[in-house]
């Protein structure tokens, strides 16, 4: 039987700090991430990087920019934010992707801008096989 688990996230990674989105385990697919990103440096640019981890390796199987996994493609200096509410800079993205594993899945979030906290907002969504 196959089925869908979404994880909600809401978290404030400080500058130069990383967190735990997902920590899952059992098997399955990792299918897509949907996230706004809240916090971006005031040049408009997010310094961040996404590491996904898959049965308990300490190796990630997929680390890159968060910009290059959500298929942008942002020159040295160049804006990346898709909006500015007045306050912060934000950034909307919907990944999808087809990550397998078979005992554990763990997702991380490391906000590499050394000045500026980022929020995230969003759900990611693992299908599972229970």
């Amino acid at each position: 039987m196959y089925g869908g688990k979404y994880f909600s996230v809401v978290e404030t990674v400080s500058a130069g700090s990383s967190a735990t989105i997902v920590d899952y385990s059992g098997s399955g697919l990792l299918r897509f991430i949907c996230m706004r990103v809240d916090g971006a440096s005031a040049q408009g640019t997010f310094e961040a990087t996404l590491n996904i981890y898959v049965d308990g390796n300490t190796t990630p199987a997929l680390s890159a920019p968060l910009l290059a996994i959500a298929g942008g493609t942002v020159a040295a200096g160049e804006k990346s934010y898709t909006r500015w509410d007045g306050t912060n800079y934000i950034w909307d993205m919907v990944v999808r992707l087809a990550i397998k594993f078979t005992t554990s899945l763990k997702v991380e979030f490391v906000n590499n801008d050394t000045v500026n906290a980022t929020t995230l907002t969003g759900t990611i969504e693992v299908i599972t096989n229970e």
